[in-house]
């Protein structure tokens, strides 16, 4: 009988040593994606830098012929305004 509690046991050991061993790399696998996410996160910040800095802002308004206001005027509506079907 205690040679096959042993062999149920060495079964058992086995069993939870392959799921230690499965855990682990898909612990590592999740690791290295969170390295790269967190890389391709750093470019973008990077990327989104660049496209809002003044100096790109100022290039792309040359490029489609804005020009600068001297003046900004808003328009406000009545406060008692409300839509009509």
């Amino acid at each position: 009988m205690s040679g096959v509690f042993i062999i149920v046991l060495v079964v058992i050991y086995i069993g939870l040593t392959n799921d230690v061993a499965v855990q682990g790399y898909r612990l590592r696998s999740l690791q290295e994606e969170v390295k790269k996410l967190e890389e391709d996160n750093s470019a973008l910040a990077i990327q989104v830098a660049a496209a809002q800095s003044l100096q790109r802002l100022e290039s792309e308004s040359t490029s489609l012929a804005l020009i600068p206001l001297d003046r900004i005027e808003y328009f406000t509506t009545p406060t008692t305004a409300v839509a009509i079907r």
